[in-house]
C-alpha cells in the first residue's frame, strides 16, 4: 500500500532525472566525437577542448553540451584548435550578453573574423563590438548577423572597418 506508492512517488523521478543526465552525456560525447573528427584534433587537444568545455560549462550558464557545439561551430568554420581554445571568452561573452545559444554566437564571431582577416585573439573584441552596437540601438544582435551575413562580405572586401560597420 503506502509503503508501495512512497517507493514510485520517489524512484519516478530519479529514474526521469537519470534518464536526462544520460541522454545529456551522450549529447555531451557525440559533440566531442564530432568535434575531434571536423578539427582532426590529437588526443591532447581534444582533452583541452573537453576541459574547457567542461570549465565553462561548470562556470557560466551554459552547458558543456553547449560549450562543446560552439567550439564545434569554429572547428567547421576553420578554426584550429588553438583559434578554438583562444576564441571561446568572447564567444561566451557575446552569447550571454545577446541572449543567444553559443553554437550561434560562435558562427557569428568566427564569420566575422574570417570576413575581416583578423586573429582569433580579436573574438573578445568582436563580440564586445556586437553587443554594444545592439545596446546602443533598438537593433538586437541577430539583427546585426543578418547585416553582417548580407554585407560584410562586400564591406570588408572594401576596406570599411568593423567597427564602422557596425555603426552605420
Amino acid at each position: 500500500g503506502t509503503g508501495t506508492g512512497l517507493s514510485l512517488a520517489l524512484t519516478a523521478p530519479l529514474v526521469g532525472i537519470a534518464k536526462s543526465a544520460l541522454t545529456m552525456a551522450g549529447d555531451y560525447e557525440q559533440s566531442m566525437n564530432m568535434l575531434q573528427f571536423s578539427s582532426q584534433a590529437s588526443v591532447a587537444e581534444m582533452g583541452l577542448l573537453s576541459d574547457q568545455a567542461l570549465q565553462l560549462g561548470a562556470d557560466t550558464v551554459f552547458s558543456a553540451n553547449e560549450v562543446a557545439a560552439a567550439q564545434l561551430e569554429m572547428a567547421k568554420a576553420g578554426m584550429d584548435v588553438g583559434d578554438v581554445l583562444g576564441a571561446m571568452p568572447g564567444i561566451v561573452a557575446l552569447a550571454a550578453a545577446a541572449n543567444m545559444d553559443l553554437a550561434e554566437s560562435g558562427g557569428l564571431v568566427s564569420n566575422t573574423l574570417n570576413m575581416w582577416g583578423m586573429d582569433v585573439t580579436e573574438s573578445t573584441r568582436v563580440a564586445d563590438m556586437f553587443a554594444a552596437a545592439a545596446n546602443a540601438t533598438t537593433a538586437d544582435v541577430d539583427d546585426f548577423s543578418m547585416a553582417i551575413g548580407q554585407s560584410g562580405a562586400v564591406l570588408a572586401g572594401f576596406g570599411v572597418p568593423l567597427d564602422d560597420t557596425l555603426t552605420m
